[in-house]
């Protein structure tokens, strides 16, 4: 059985699975009566993180606080925009790997 988790953000439930692409490590869906709508890829494959929260792919998690503060400082402005629109790969990325 293929990883999976499931979560409630605002009332709605997400599927995190692991991408089956060579380019992302994660693929979100909104689940919508059982049925898995509009995918959200996110986290470069091969790419370090500070901590991947899903422990699918600790072994990239670097921990660096410096380089935590590094991504936040180039997206922040980013991110306020879409801070509570989990359809955004940022916001998956800011709040499960960075």
């Amino acid at each position: 059985m293929d990883w999976n988790k499931e979560l409630k953000i605002n009332k709605v439930t997400y599927r995190v699975k692991k991408a089956n692409n060579k380019k992302n490590k994660y693929v979100v869906y909104i689940v919508d009566g059982g049925v898995e709508r509009s995918p959200v890829r996110f986290g470069a494959l091969g790419m370090e993180h500070y901590k991947d929260k899903f422990k699918q792919y600790s072994k990239y998690d670097h921990k660096d606080k410096k380089r935590l503060e590094n991504f936040r400082s180039r997206f922040g402005s980013q991110y306020e925009k879409i801070k509570n629109d989990p359809s955004s790969a940022l916001f998956w990325s800011w709040n499960y790997l960075w």
